[in-house]
């Protein structure tokens, strides 16, 4: 099984240990690493079941303006970006939970994030392959609009689930000891 982390973090997959679907042909990503992880899956010639995607990046209905502020607060002030986006993955004191796993992510990556293009096709490719997509969303997600991605991916080939009261991390501010 491999695992894609996500944007400036990295060996996180203990954390989405109640989701995850260990198996040697299983393959999974959280937000920015579930983009990295589909592709990676297309591209692949090995053999792949389950494909999750925990928390999937989906930006492709935010507006220019949206991204274009996102890259100049980046590039104005890394650090308080970085803090404020692990501040709205997250609620409350949950934020020490997740920051042992964080390293800070680059320009690079938060623009290639930004820009990726979720397509139908990627989706059928895979089921033509009899991959079994899965997709997870917090209800409650301050990183992505889960609305407007719970839309999109409605209209794919994939098992959704909505997981209510949670958060980019799928866990809510009480789930976690």
């Amino acid at each position: 099984m491999s695992y894609f982390s996500g944007f400036g973090f990295e060996g996180e997959e203990p954390l989405f240990e109640e989701f995850i679907q260990k198996g040697r042909y299983n393959l999974s990503g959280f937000s920015y690493g579930a983009q990295k992880a589909l592709e990676h899956a297309l591209s692949s010639l090995e053999r792949l079941q389950i494909l999750q995607l925990f928390s999937p990046a989906f930006f492709q209905t935010q507006s220019a303006a949206f991204k274009k502020a996102q890259r100049f607060a980046f590039v104005k002030d890394t650090s308080r970006y970085h803090e404020r986006f692990l501040s709205q993955s997250v609620e409350g004191g949950d934020v020490e939970k997740i920051r042992p796993y964080f390293r800070g992510g680059t320009l690079e990556e938060l623009d290639a994030l930004l820009a990726y293009e979720w397509k139908r096709e990627k989706f059928e490719a895979l089921l033509e392959r009899g991959v079994r997509v899965e997709v997870y969303l917090g209800e409650r997600d301050g990183i992505i609009n889960a609305k407007e991605a719970l839309e999109f991916f409605q209209t794919l080939p994939v098992t959704i689930f909505w997981l209510k009261n949670r958060h980019h991390f799928l866990f809510s501010a009480s789930s976690i000891i």
